[in-house]
């Protein structure tokens, strides 16, 4: 039972048709009343029907769809549960969850990939106020956006879903526990730490469950690439949290499993319409496993979201290859695309936000572009495009109409591929002719739904969102307000306000707001605008302590005003609502830093660098506080972290070498004294190069010849760069000295009293004595020379220091003839003679 069972759960879990009707035949091989209705609900909810889940007898069963039915819903699965036969009770465990299963695509239609749900389905969702329903759904104090549209679906399929029943008699239930709450995580106005932690924790089950077990898996099971398909959803859930590495590790896994080869290469082509000459274009070479899945999947142009094009614009959408391989331009699974969209969100999560990491995710884009093989992918393959172009002003306003294409999909059934034409002839603008008959809602649904879980594809509010943001930062305030009121985002709304130089409009709107229905969060918001602590307090009165927002924003005023303590304590209220603010445990640590408490402060950027991994300044930040508790490996461990991110900081490089010179790393200072060097020539430490050439010269043995070779070319770098620094100088006459190397200790005990003679020395007594210091270490070199006789490399380097010496004396002898120093160098004469 356990094989036929994993099969159905595998076919459920792929939303796939055919892999259900596959599985399903050993589930139908002894029919019954309980089976056959199973099979319906399964069937008519791969097929896109979701509204059969009103009509399902266990829904009836369960009084579903009741003004009770989720305060009672738990009662009665537990009744289902004690009832009946083993078999009986297994298979309505399974039918249970696959009612979860259709909520939640439900919900998903309604948010993500539309059309629009049905009347029906939408009356059924109001049985429970919406205020009741934000309280259900509402997470370590972060609430339901407002502008999600029938929650009731999500908080069902989370109640159905999460039951004990359904998890210990489902043998993957876990993996869609995990797709329900990462779905409730994006509807949330900010991650959480319940949340995140569950979702981990149902994903590593799956997955142990996937790879331990010994069901053999039929060919088209095989193709539809399950464990490819969990480790990216893992790896978008990664993504996500903005662990980077984990992310990284996920796809790699996922594009190993699945058999897609690819890598960027150049190849000569033409970028632009009017260009004459090849030039050098970086293209994505990708081939899936086996020529026989390759189209897979494929969409019907009438499915196929739009993309946007301008007439004037110079740029090909694609760049025009000179040779065209199939590496390039052959067609890549539904799977595949999807493997190499989530790898152009590592090459932005991995590099620098430049020009040529854009380059390289255009290469991935226009890669997947170039064959939509299915709705969602193809969505996310325009959007990704989108956000690459707004950073271009040659292309911002194609970005702009192609969000808002995206966003005006979301209603529409029958898609032609359309090429917008913008200043350009409306008549000449092409589309696919329709077909003779257009798609049922539920058919749109069940296809474009099939593979949102593996793309990290936003909810329509938060397209909408982007969408706002772009026309803001093009300066349509205007529109982007009328978008933002639309989706009650009323911080955005006090944003375009605050552009347009309407501030009082933007506190009357919160006031008018606060009347017909007071928030914790609005007032919160006026509490910005006003700059006073009082509405903070009452948005913490009124949310009954559950608003990390108003603790979070008492906290900052607090700072400002330099009350650490009081800060503090408003910051750890915030943070034991919900832990997942990075920059709140940055702002507590800097007020544990002033107080000082430096175990806090420890703990406080630890857990910043913990969520956020390239906050440098966090890891600077931390290994101050190691510092400051004398843990000097950790902190010389967390410098180097941080300047992962913060290569160009030369003052942490300065901190790194300190601290690496404490704990006896060596090698680490020279490669730290190099970057300070490239950084800030005039900040290299000569007495540390001292403390370094003397490590240098104690392993100067052949087991030892690399880091004594790396400090010397340090030092010739240095040298070359910095040639007025007399002490850099003694330090590489004394290492040379040291290797035997005499002749080149001679000359730089020469510059270095060159470089002591500055301007206006010889009537200066500090810089006299400096020189005076200086000259019998010359001499000493000069007599270490080898050979005997006037013409001998000694000879000449004793007669040029004796003439340099008597020049010196000559010149002191007026204002520092009485001193010390003098006297101590008119005897040096003798030694020379």
């Amino acid at each position: 039972m356990d094989s036929k069972r994993l099969l159905v759960e595998i076919a459920l879990l792929s939303l796939d048709p055919s892999l259900f009707q596959e599985a399903s035949k050993d589930l139908l091989s002894s029919p019954n009343e309980q089976t056959q209705h199973l099979h319906k609900l399964i069937q008519e909810l791969l097929n896109g029907n979701y509204e059969y889940i009103l009509a399902s007898p266990i829904s009836h069963q369960l009084r579903l769809f009741q003004e009770d039915s989720i305060s009672a819903l738990g009662e009665r699965i537990e009744a289902l549960s004690t009832t009946g036969s083993s078999d009986a009770k297994s298979l309505n465990a399974l039918t249970i969850l696959a009612l979860g299963v259709g909520s939640l695509l439900v919900f998903l239609q309604a948010n993500w990939t539309g059309p629009n749900i049905s009347d029906k389905l939408l009356k059924t969702s109001q049985i429970i106020a919406r205020d009741e329903i934000q309280n259900f759904l509402a997470v370590d104090g972060e609430e339901l956006y407002q502008a999600v549209e029938v929650p009731f679906f999500l908080l069902l399929a989370r109640q159905l879903l999460l039951h004990p029943f359904i998890t210990q008699n489902n043998l993957i239930a876990e993996w869609w526990i995990a797709r329900a709450l990462f779905i409730h995580q994006q509807c949330l106005t900010h991650q959480t730490a319940t949340l995140k932690g569950i979702i981990h924790d149902s994903y590593d089950k799956t997955l142990k469950k996937l790879e331990t077990s010994t069901v053999p898996l039929p060919p088209s099971f095989l193709d539809h690439e399950i464990m490819s398909r969990v480790l990216i959803e893992i790896g978008l859930v990664h993504h996500s949290s903005r662990s980077v590495k984990k992310a990284k590790e996920c796809f790699v896994r996922a594009q190993k499993f699945a058999g897609l080869t690819c890598y960027l290469t150049g190849e000569l082509g033409m970028r632009t319409k009017f260009q004459t000459f090849q030039t050098a274009q970086l293209v994505l070479h990708a081939t899936s496993r086996t020529p026989s899945a390759i189209g897979a999947g494929t969409t019907d142009k009438n499915e196929t979201p739009q993309e946007v094009d301008v007439e004037d614009s110079i740029l090909l959408a694609v760049p025009k290859l000179l040779k065209e391989s199939s590496a390039v331009s052959s067609n890549n699974r539904a799977i595949d695309q999807a493997i190499l969209l989530s790898l152009c969100l590592d090459v932005k999560n991995q590099n620098a936000d430049d020009g040529l990491t854009q380059e390289e995710m255009r290469a991935y884009v226009e890669r997947v572009k170039e064959h939509p093989n299915d709705w969602l992918v193809h969505s996310l393959c325009l959007l990704i495009k989108a956000r690459l172009e707004l950073t271009r002003p040659k292309t911002v306003d194609r970005a702009a109409l192609q969000l808002e294409a995206l966003v005006d999909q979301h209603n529409t059934n029958d898609l032609p591929i359309v090429q917008i034409q913008i200043n350009g002839d409306p008549s000449s603008s092409s589309s696919s002719s329709p077909p003779s008959e257009s798609p049922t809602d539920a058919e749109v649904a069940g296809k474009r739904i099939r593979n949102l879980f593996v793309v990290s594809y936003p909810p329509r509010h938060l397209l909408r969102k982007e969408q706002g943001l772009a026309f803001l930062n093009l300066g349509a305030a205007s529109s982007a307000l009328n978008i933002f009121t639309d989706l009650m985002m009323w911080d955005e709304v006090i944003q375009c306000y605050i552009v347009m130089d309407r501030r009082q409009k933007a506190e009357d709107i919160v006031r008018e707001r606060l009347e017909v229905k007071a928030t914790a969060e609005l007032w919160c918001i006026l509490g910005d605008l006003k700059e006073e602590e009082k509405y903070y307090r009452t948005a913490w009165e009124f949310s009954k302590n559950r608003s990390s927002r108003a603790q979070r924003a008492l906290g900052r005023l607090a700072f400002s005003k330099k009350q650490y303590p009081e800060a503090i304590s408003h910051f750890e209220k915030a943070l034991e609502i919900n832990p997942l603010y990075p920059n709140t445990w940055f702002t507590l640590g800097c007020a544990a830093m002033n107080v000082p408490d430096w175990e806090k402060a420890r703990e406080a950027f630890s857990r910043v660098v913990s969520q956020e991994p390239e906050e440098g300044e966090a890891w600077s930040n931390l290994a101050t506080a190691f510092i400051k508790l004398g843990r000097l490996t950790q902190a010389l461990h967390s410098l180097r972290e941080g300047l992962k991110y913060q290569f160009e900081n030369w003052r942490m490089w300065q901190n790194f070498l300190y601290i690496a010179m404490d704990c006896g790393e060596f090698s680490q200072a020279i490669t730290a004294i190099d970057r300070i060097l490239e950084l800030q020539p005039k900040n290299v430490d000569a007495e540390i190069l001292g403390m370094i050439k003397t490590v240098a010269l104690d392993l100067n043995t052949p087991a030892n010849h690399t880091f004594v070779s790396n400090f010397d070319g340090l030092l010739k770098k240095i040298t070359s760069k910095i040639s007025n620094n007399p002490d850099i100088w003694s330090v590489a006459a004394e290492f040379e000295d040291g290797r035997g190397l005499l002749g080149q200790a001679f000359e730089s005990r020469q510059k270095q009293l060159r470089t002591l003679q500055t301007s206006g020395w010889e009537g200066d007594l500090s810089k006299f004595e400096a020189v005076g210091k200086a000259m019998p270490l010359l001499v000493l070199a000069a007599k270490k020379l080898p050979g005997d006789g006037p013409t001998s490399e000694k000879g000449k380097a004793v007669y040029s220091t004796l003439l340099l010496l008597r020049r010196i004396l000559k010149m002191t002898q007026e204002p520092f003839g009485s001193t010390e120093t003098w006297n101590q160098l008119n005897a040096l004469k003798s030694e020379l003679n």
